[in-house]
């Protein structure tokens, strides 16, 4: 015993030297959450570039705009397949879009249109999606809202994230 002794005390300077597996203690492990996590209020820090967006619009046609989403957050955002593919990717982060007219004075609420991810966005991370789009009925300026949400938890918005507002007219 007293032999093993100086053994792990001399093996336990050396891992506390080398920092012990890559890491300091006082650092959390980076791992992403788990399946159907809701994601904590910190995870909801996003920014948003514009890509590529018509000059205008078709009244009553489909069309598209590219943005960039950058997750400014310390989370990873689950795509749907990390969130829960066996519940239809229930606590995805999704991007919608909706249309307000220029004048109006409450928004309409997003619809049920969403797209997915491609893959789960760690932090800094960002991914360029071609949003398609509906274009309204009547033409007219208006404003294009883009947004994200934690798929039946919460708006990003709702809890401090940015939207994206693209002055658009609609012929």
């Amino acid at each position: 015993m007293k032999r093993l002794l100086p053994a792990l005390a001399a093996t336990g300077a050396m891992l506390v030297a080398a920092g012990c597996c890559g890491r300091r203690a006082t650092e959390p492990p980076a791992s992403p959450p788990p399946p159907g996590a809701v994601l904590p209020r910190s995870a909801f820090s996003v920014g948003w570039e514009v890509l590529k967006v018509p000059a205008s619009f078709q009244a009553r046609r489909s069309d598209s705009v590219l943005v960039r989403v950058r997750n400014e957050s310390d989370s990873t955002w689950p795509d749907r397949a990390m969130a829960d593919p066996a519940a239809s990717g229930v606590r995805a982060v999704r991007l919608a879009h909706r249309w307000t007219a220029l004048g109006a004075t409450a928004p309409p609420p997003f619809g049920t249109s969403r797209m997915d991810l491609p893959a789960p966005l760690a932090p800094g991370e960002s991914v360029d999606m071609l949003v398609p789009v509906e274009v309204p009925a009547v033409p007219g300026h208006y404003t294009l809202e883009l947004a994200l949400v934690q798929e039946n938890v919460a708006w990003f918005a709702d809890n401090g994230g940015a939207t994206l507002a693209i002055a658009v007219r609609v012929n």
